[in-house]
């Protein structure tokens, strides 16, 4: 087993009301590995937490603002948060390289950092840096230790999984990204259906029911029921169930009034903390079978708190006999503000108990000798993409560019509208995908953002006051002249970038540095969900739970990795 603990199968045994013992004394080894895993991780996280800790405190522990990247950018993180030597180290590469290329030029000596800078982000020490290659300056000690020991936590490797033709209609009207994670997924969870001896999948953010109609049609015998909280999830999981009727009716000649699956149904309702087994119930009872109910829950997009409220479910509802759920969107998961004045040491007694955030969750790190001290902040962003979206020097140049564009927005429009008048804190303003040509200039992106700001369906979370004014401040600035507005723009842009030929640097090294640690802030997220199962399972049966991780899909077609596997 790799010292993550990550298991590459689930290792279980079926469902049953008596554990033998070589099964229960594995599930405690096991579990051992996690916490073990944990401890690891803690201790190596919470001393370089300035790479992704924004927030500021007060002196009692107290969260005073939560700061994400894109607001701390313009803070010049790079002189505030990383380690003198380690900047000094960067400044002599970068030295170097400019002469070992001189003859090349700037460009070839920038790609030549990027190529090293990739070699860095996967925590792999580049070989001229230890073997003196060239005059090369040496890495400070402190740096080295940093990449191997965030080298030795890397949860355990991906494997390559071909996705196989498949017959199954389902899979022919989706993309290649989308195949691949419901085709591993799907068989995952049939294999789950039939080792628990259930009759009903349910599945959490089904969106527009992808997995739940592969599942379906897979399994004739098995109820599929998908739940999510929008009318166009509703809707769209009722065009696709048509075209698959339409597709497959063609093939077989059936009637075409006949429906795709008598076993498919979708509920349109919002799963939160506060679902109650009880509503949960009540929401399934009319598509339940008759006789004994054995539920498999199951999640692909149970982005923010919606995965912890599924544990919550899993937990409390005595039908759901097993789990398999994959996280995501963890910037949209809650976390404990309080984390670092809770002081109690006692576990609570039933399992019953709310829960109030999304993280932390397990008694291991929140009480004891492992408690956290620490926040993640805007690490919950890099934990949603631990796999970075750029392989190249050209694509980590364009993601650096990207960010340092994006921070100068933030800063303008805080500078321009203040605070949120209703929370007293800055807002953060999506602005949705940015096509590559609105990288050219802070002018040319900043208008593209003003009117991606005004849409009303974006940035839901602002106070209507603050939407208000930022919505006449931004028609203000659109009814300038062109020129005028774009002077004032990049003027302003300028004011932040003194030096533009190098002032992509600092920030291209900074994102790398933090993309390090992106896959181990996953994997804190992960194995506390699965303490958590293992800490309040044990205290209903009395015997070691069977829970574990799963590496599933390729990080070459998805950002999605893990799987948590849970049997009652």
């Amino acid at each position: 087993h790799h010292p993550s603990g990550m298991e590459e199968e689930d290792g279980g045994a079926a469902a049953s009301t008596i554990v033998p013992a070589c099964v229960a004394a594995a599930a405690q080894q096991a579990r051992g590995r996690y916490e073990e895993y944990g401890r690891r991780l803690r201790a190596f996280l919470e001393v370089r937490q300035r790479l992704f800790n924004f927030h500021r405190y007060a002196r009692d522990g107290r969260v005073e603002s939560e700061d994400v990247a894109v607001h701390s950018l313009i803070d010049d993180c790079w002189a505030n948060r990383v380690p003198e030597e380690w900047r000094t180290f960067f400044d002599r590469t970068w030295t170097w390289l400019c002469e070992q290329h001189r003859s090349e030029g700037g460009k070839a000596a920038h790609d030549a950092l990027m190529g090293l800078l990739l070699q860095i982000q996967s925590a792999t020490v580049p070989q001229c840096f230890t073997t003196g290659e060239a005059q090369a300056p040496a890495m400070p000690s402190s740096l080295l230790q940093f990449l191997e020991e965030a080298h030795e936590l890397l949860p355990a490797g991906f494997e390559v999984h071909q996705v196989e033709q498949d017959k199954v209609v389902a899979l022919s009207l989706m993309s290649q990204k989308k195949k691949h994670e419901i085709k591993l997924l799907g068989e995952a969870v049939i294999g789950v259906v039939r080792k628990s001896n259930a009759n009903v999948v349910l599945d959490i953010g089904a969106g527009k029911g992808y997995l739940t109609s592969y599942i379906c049609l897979k399994c004739p015998d098995v109820t599929c029921i998908g739940v999510d909280c929008g009318n166009s999830q509703e809707e769209g999981f009722a065009k696709r169930t048509d075209k698959i009727r339409t597709k497959t009716q063609a093939a077989d000649h059936t009637d075409v009034n006949e429906p795709v699956a008598k076993n498919l149904a979708f509920i349109r309702h919002v799963i939160s903390f506060q679902t109650s087994p009880a509503e949960l119930l009540s929401l399934l009872q009319p598509y339940l079978p008759k006789g004994e109910v054995r539920i498999v829950i199951i999640g692909l997009h149970t982005c923010g708190n919606l995965a912890p409220s599924t544990l919550q479910l899993f937990l409390n509802l005595p039908c759901i006999v097993s789990m398999v759920l994959v996280g995501c969107c963890y910037h949209l998961m809650s976390e404990d503000e309080d984390l670092l004045r809770n002081t109690t040491e006692e576990l609570p007694q039933s399992i019953t108990t709310v829960l109030k955030h999304g993280f932390p969750l397990s008694a291991f790190f929140t009480r004891g000798p492992d408690r956290l001290r620490m926040h993640l902040g805007s690490g919950r962003f890099l934990a949603a993409n631990p796999i970075p979206q750029y392989q190249t020097a050209d694509e980590l140049e364009q993601m650096a560019r990207s960010q340092s564009l994006r921070a100068a927005l933030e800063l303008f429009l805080f500078q321009e509208c203040g605070g949120d008048p209703v929370t007293h804190k800055p807002n953060t303003h999506y602005i949705g995908k940015t096509r590559p040509n609105c990288l050219r200039s802070f002018d040319v992106y900043a208008r593209r953002a003003f009117v991606q700001l005004q849409r009303p369906t974006y940035n839901t979370d602002w106070s209507a006051e603050y939407r208000a004014a930022l919505t006449a401040k931004l028609g203000a600035l659109l009814s300038l002249p062109v020129a005028e507005l774009a002077e004032r723009l990049q003027q302003f842009y300028e004011s932040q970038h003194p030096t533009p030929a190098n002032s992509l640097l600092p920030i291209e090294l900074f994102a790398v540095l933090r993309h390090v640690v992106a896959p181990l802030l996953e994997a804190l997220i992960l194995v506390d969900r699965l303490l958590f199962l293992c800490e309040r399972m044990r205290g209903t049966a009395g015997v070691e739970p069977n829970v574990s991780l799963r590496r599933l899909f390729s990080p070459d077609v998805s950002p999605r990795g893990v799987v948590l596997v849970a049997f009652k």
